[in-house]
């Protein structure tokens, strides 16, 4: 099963959470859209690292989850409360190396190669 690590915000949001981070003085408006790193902790002192690249919500304020992300204890509803800061210093990545243990992951790899080889585990990644 593939673990998806993304939220999505409002565009609004995602500004106000950049503007109010240490990352401010070298962002861009574009830069939100690309790559936000972050830090979600729960009610539970439960943390998730997660990043933002541009999937969009229309509510400010809000801050849209995998349920797979969610402590396992987590009780979902309306109006719970988390706490989201942007990470500072994340590295992002510019090479990925796979050693494929089966031989159906070879198969796959093979597959998909040309996808893979032009960034799209470096997107998933970075």
């Amino acid at each position: 099963a593939t673990m998806n690590l993304f939220v999505r915000l409002s565009s609004a949001t995602a500004r106000r959470l950049l503007l109010e981070s240490s990352r401010s003085a070298t962002a861009t408006v574009s830069s939100i859209d690309e790559f936000l790193p972050l830090l979600v902790t729960f009610d539970n002192d439960c943390r998730i690292y997660c990043s933002y690249n541009g999937g969009k919500i229309f509510d400010d304020d809000v801050i849209s989850l995998p349920r797979k992300l969610l402590p396992s204890n987590y009780v979902t509803g309306n109006n719970r409360s988390v706490k989201v800061e942007v990470l500072d210093d994340v590295q992002v990545a510019d090479q990925v190396e796979v050693e494929p243990l089966t031989v159906e992951d070879w198969e796959l790899l093979q597959i998909h190669a040309t996808f893979l080889e032009e960034r799209g585990w470096l997107e998933q990644v970075s």
